[in-house]
């Protein structure tokens, strides 16, 4: 019988975070009682050194704003400031940007002030932030991921600011998770799976048809961190639930909802 405390008491959760990333969300849903089964679809490394790289360092200066979307982007983005030797103190006049609170947490707990932060965390909603209050004249910098979505710089083009893209680490499929996904289906342990970006869910489903598993997710949940992600999920076909605000902590309790109910 699952206890007030522990709501997911008896539920398995299955994660496709990267492993790096997993960590708080197995400590939180196990608080709650479920069993965490953690299969890292996706997995990050830096983006290949480049000209295009070293040269938007070589100029920061030259850069009114920093945009971040993603909490990996901050950690990729610092990486190379510590390969280059260079000081925090740079950036000491730049104005900074972050698509969400982990995001703009990370940021902070670099000593760094955020400007902006959208009540939406989407890219959509950033860009309506960010239109709103750069100048045409300021140059932003978009630090990013290799499949991150063109809608921020789309919308502040057609807004005529100048904004340069930087790819700072790349998504690449982890291959090792793939036998940990197809076993826990195989047994019939999984209540929850959990997506907290459209790679994953494209990755997810690839193995899944490949392995010829579909019938085996009749009874799941599927709970996706956002819209962007739970629209990528059903386009297979799949139904996907997300919380009211997009953060890991209100996807926990979401399923912690479904429980009680």
């Amino acid at each position: 019988m699952r206890s007030v405390k522990e709501p997911l008491k008896g539920k398995k959760v299955l994660i496709t975070r990267s492993r790096t990333q997993a960590a708080p969300f197995v400590e939180k849903i196990e608080k709650l009682g479920a069993e965490s089964i953690l299969a890292p679809l996706i997995s990050f490394k830096p983006a290949p050194e480049s000209e295009e790289i070293q040269s938007v360092f070589r100029n920061l200066h030259t850069y009114k704003w920093l945009i971040f979307t993603s909490v990996n982007g901050v950690r990729y983005f610092f990486k190379l400031f510590d390969k280059y030797g260079l000081s925090k103190s740079l950036l000491k006049n730049h104005l900074i940007a972050a698509v969400g609170e982990k995001t703009k947490a990370s940021l902070e707990k670099l000593g760094f002030f955020v400007r902006v932060t959208p009540n939406e965390f989407v890219a959509e909603r950033l860009a309506d932030a960010l239109t709103a209050v750069i100048n045409k004249d300021e140059s932003a910098l978009l630090i990013r991921g290799n499949l991150s979505r063109e809608i921020i710089i789309e919308r502040m083009r057609n807004h005529h600011i100048n904004i340069t893209p930087l790819t700072v680490y790349q998504n690449v499929h982890n291959d090792e998770a793939i036998s940990i996904l197809t076993d826990s289906l195989a047994k019939n342990e999984i209540d929850y799976i959990t997506f907290t970006s459209s790679s994953a869910v494209d990755r997810f489903m690839d193995v899944i048809r490949k392995s010829e598993l579909e019938a085996l997710l009749k009874s799941v949940h599927f709970i996706c961190i956002g819209p962007i992600t739970r629209d990528t999920l059903e386009k297979y076909g799949y139904k996907g639930y997300m919380p009211a605000k997009y953060t890991i902590d209100c996807m926990i309790e979401l399923m912690a909802t479904f429980e009680r109910s």
